[in-house]
């Protein structure tokens, strides 16, 4: 880059409003930087992709940081799980997709609405036809369900419980197959 198109640059970058024939200068220059510089960041203001040395954001003519600041230090980037778009290192959402690429905070820590699978699958193994992993995941009304009809399978010559010991099995393995701290709508 010459010496009249830095002057032109460290002017432009005084204000953000740009006319249009400038704006394609400046967008050719960026394009010269960015074939030059396999460094790249990302516009403040629109999220676009832009050489490391630029001052001017092309897409939305914004400045993007002072002149004097300007450094050529690499940028640590990291990959989109969504998209697989090269993004910033602190990004959250992606800039492309727009998807979520990291949490926010959050970790695998059990909160006071999650379960333990091996704790429900247990129970449901043992005391299942009592509902008490029913109970166990606040579901008292079908835990109760499941007690009734327990109870009133005694009575009428086990059709009931054959019916409750199915439906057993299908929680056993329901739970089973769910991750080890699963949520309780």
């Amino acid at each position: 880059m010459d010496d009249s198109q830095k002057v032109s640059l460290q002017k432009n970058s005084e204000d953000t409003s740009i006319p249009p024939e400038q704006t394609k200068e400046l967008q050719k220059i960026s394009e010269n930087i960015s074939i030059t510089s396999n460094q790249t960041k990302f516009c403040k203001h629109c999220g676009e992709k832009i050489a490391a040395a630029a001052v001017i954001c092309p897409k939305c003519g914004c400045q993007v940081e002072n002149p004097e600041h300007t450094s050529n230090s690499s940028v640590d980037t990291k990959f989109c799980k969504h998209c697989g778009e090269k993004i910033a290192a602190e990004a959250v959402i992606c800039p492309k997709c727009g998807c979520q690429v990291e949490n926010l905070g959050t970790d695998d820590k059990p909160t006071a609405d999650s379960k333990d699978k091996v704790v429900a699958a247990l129970l449901c193994f043992f005391l299942g036809m009592l509902g008490a992993h029913k109970f166990y995941e606040n579901k008292v009304g079908t835990g109760i369900v499941y007690l009734l009809t327990f109870l009133v399978g005694w009575i009428l010559f086990f059709v009931p419980t054959l019916i409750l010991a199915i439906v057993c099995i299908v929680d056993f393995i329901n739970l089973v197959t769910k991750p080890n701290r699963y949520y309780i709508p």
